[in-house]
């Protein structure tokens, strides 16, 4: 495979990394909307803290840094907590 063909499977990946960002920022969209509902806290340590754990323990399984695992799980959940408030 030359460059030009493995550049086009990133772009290919990153559009459907891009649209299961989308979708999980329309669920956070809904969960803050309960949350609204509820009385619930944006914000909860024990969710986050587990978010975190399952960004680690999946990213060692497939062989990518966990530190890089947990930047990108902090990143997805501040956008998603920005949604929610």
């Amino acid at each position: 495979m030359n460059l030009a063909e493995l550049r086009k499977k990133i772009a290919f990946t990153d559009e459907k990394i891009l649209t299961l960002v989308s979708e999980r920022l329309h669920i956070a969209s809904e969960i803050g909307k309960v949350k609204k509902e509820s009385g619930t806290p944006v914000l909860n340590k024990e969710v986050e803290d587990a978010v975190i754990s399952r960004y680690r323990n999946f990213a060692e399984e497939e062989g990518i840094d966990p530190d890089a695992a947990e930047e990108l799980a902090v990143l997805l959940m501040t956008w998603s907590k920005k949604i929610q408030e």
